[in-house]
């Protein structure tokens, strides 16, 4: 018995019938032997009428009807379509317009599969027939079903990404963009489908970006940054992260990440224009305990050149004396822990030291370290030399706290002196006025008394009287208080002030001091003015015999 046909054993033999012996040889296939028990599932249809003429043991397992049954059936009863379309795609293939179709074919259970049908007319006994073989689709339809929607869905993620996204063949032909990417250059992604780079990209871009690609589509993952337009016509900056697509070991294509970084670069050179410019310093170090980048201000600092600096361990810079307390302040930096004014001492070129006070993060993931010194050699000093000027200056406050307690000391002991002086005068002039009083009493009272006695005429008794009078004034406290220079009384006016205390009238006071009466009544306003009472209704007299 000879080996059973494959399904594409049949097709290819089908299709090399031609000519005049097409009958018989198709014929001759139906016929076969084994084509009832062949795998494949086989049905031989009327065209015009969809009539099931035979039908294999396969189609019998596929669809749950016996071969009688089958046989009995048309194709539009197990065919989902409508009858018409149905019939109309017979009428096609019978012709050979169409070999090919997809169909939703109904089984016994009621299942509805999805069938792949390859058909070709046959003629049996002088009727036209068609000859169809059979392939269950429905988990391959539904796979592509499925994967049509997972590429939907990543179609629909990829397009949410800001980032510029493409899938290049080795030809360095577009096989798929992102929406991001189609935007860039202002058109649609179909527009971008199978066209080169070379064709879409400025071609100073393009050329700069050549060597990339070439070693990408070697095998390599690569990164560059490139120079470009956007389609505004703007200067952009962009990052290409490349990665190989390999098929049984050979690059059949790239996938390229593109990132605009252009505010990024932007921001990096305004901050490698303040690192380059900025008067305190700068560093990066790694674990190793090197320099791994430096600014400029550690040249102007320190005389090395960065050269050299980077060239040795940074501890070897370091002041012998300050070295553990440094590597204790960068296990802390390893710890986690921030730096914050910690000082220490760098040597300089010339063999000098400078204080720098330094603050730092802690170490990276990277495992690098930034960190910013100042140098405070200069305030350092300053500060030395203002403390050095606070204890000359506390020294001298010292001095002169000494000195004023000394001259104080000597101070209050003239104080006293001159306290036990004024009471001594104070003293003496009460003694001194207690004398003259007592030597008026004593000496020239009984005197004037004898005087009083001796005469008769009554003007010079009142001379005698105001002699008296003068006398005792300047020998009582009344005569004190009117020329104390605070009453500002003049010599005259004391006289007149005592005539009046004595009750003398003013034509009296004219009389006694050979005065006018004009001269008098003046005397007496002056006196009532520096008194204060003047437009007050006092009496001269009582108030001046207040003042004992």
């Amino acid at each position: 018995m000879s080996e059973k046909p494959t399904y594409e054993e049949l097709e290819q033999r089908v299709l090399e019938l031609e000519g005049p012996e097409l009958n018989r040889n198709i014929i001759e296939i139906v016929a076969f032997p084994d084509l009832e028990n062949h795998s494949e599932i086989i049905l031989l249809i009327d065209p015009d009428s969809g009539v099931i003429i035979n039908a294999n043991i396969a189609a019998q397992n596929y669809y749950g009807y016996s071969i009688k049954t089958l046989e009995q059936m048309k194709i539009q009863e197990i065919n989902m379509l409508s009858p018409d379309e149905v019939t109309q795609r017979l009428k096609q293939s019978a012709v050979g317009k169409l070999n090919y179709f997809e169909f939703p074919h109904r089984l016994s259970s009621g299942e509805i599969r999805t069938v792949e049908v390859h058909s070709w007319p046959v003629v049996l006994n002088d009727k036209k027939l068609l000859f169809l073989t059979i392939h269950d689709i429905t988990e391959r339809k539904q796979a592509e079903k499925a994967l049509r929607e997972n590429e939907s869905k990543l179609q629909l993620v990829v397009d949410g990404i800001s980032d510029l996204i493409i899938y290049i063949d080795s030809k360095l032909r577009y096989l798929f963009v992102n929406t991001a990417y189609a935007e860039w250059y202002g058109c649609s992604p179909k527009d971008l489908y199978g066209k080169s780079l070379k064709d879409i990209l400025p071609e100073d871009v393009f050329n700069r970006a050549l060597p990339y690609y070439q070693t990408a589509l070697n095998g390599e993952d690569v990164y560059f940054e490139n120079r470009t337009i956007d389609i505004a016509g703007k200067d952009k900056v962009v990052s290409v992260r490349m990665t190989p697509h390999f098929r049984k070991e050979r690059v059949i294509g790239l996938i390229a990440l593109v990132k605009n970084i252009t505010e990024r670069k932007q921001a990096e050179d305004e901050l490698n224009t303040i690192f380059n410019l900025s008067p305190d310093l700068i560093c990066e170090a790694n674990l190793d305990g090197y320099f791994k980048k430096l600014n400029p201000a550690w040249e102007d600092a320190l005389g090395f050149t960065i050269e050299e600096l980077c060239s040795k361990p940074y501890i070897n810079f370091i002041h012998p004396n300050d070295q553990k307390l440094t590597m204790k302040e960068v296990e802390k930096l390893f710890s986690g822990k921030s730096t914050i004014k910690f000082e220490n001492r760098y040597l300089c070129k010339n063999g000098s030291y400078k204080s720098l006070e330094w603050n730092s993060p802690p170490f990276n993931s990277n495992g690098l370290v930034y960190a910013v010194a100042r140098d405070i050699t200069k305030r350092k000093q300053m500060l030395e030399a203002l403390n050095n000027s606070e204890k000359k200056l506390k020294k001298l406050n010292e001095e002169l706290e000494d000195k004023i307690k000394q001259r104080t000391a000597s101070l209050e002991n003239l104080n006293t002196a001159l306290s036990v002086l004024l009471k001594k005068r104070d003293d003496d002039k009460n003694q001194i006025g207690k004398n003259i009083y007592h030597n008026f009493k004593s000496l020239i009272q009984p005197l004037m008394n004898q005087l009083r006695n001796s005469l008769t005429i009554n003007v010079q008794e009142d001379i005698l009287n105001i002699l008296e009078s003068s006398i005792k004034e300047i020998t009582t406290p009344f005569s004190k208080k009117m020329s104390d220079p605070i009453m500002g009384l003049t010599p005259t006016e004391i006289q007149v002030a005592s005539l009046v205390k004595n009750g003398k009238t003013n034509k009296e006071i004219v009389q006694l001091l050979n005065k006018s009466i004009r001269t008098v009544s003046a005397h007496r306003e002056n006196i009532r003015l520096k008194f204060g009472l003047k437009n007050k209704k006092v009496n001269l007299k009582t108030y001046l015999l207040s003042l004992d």
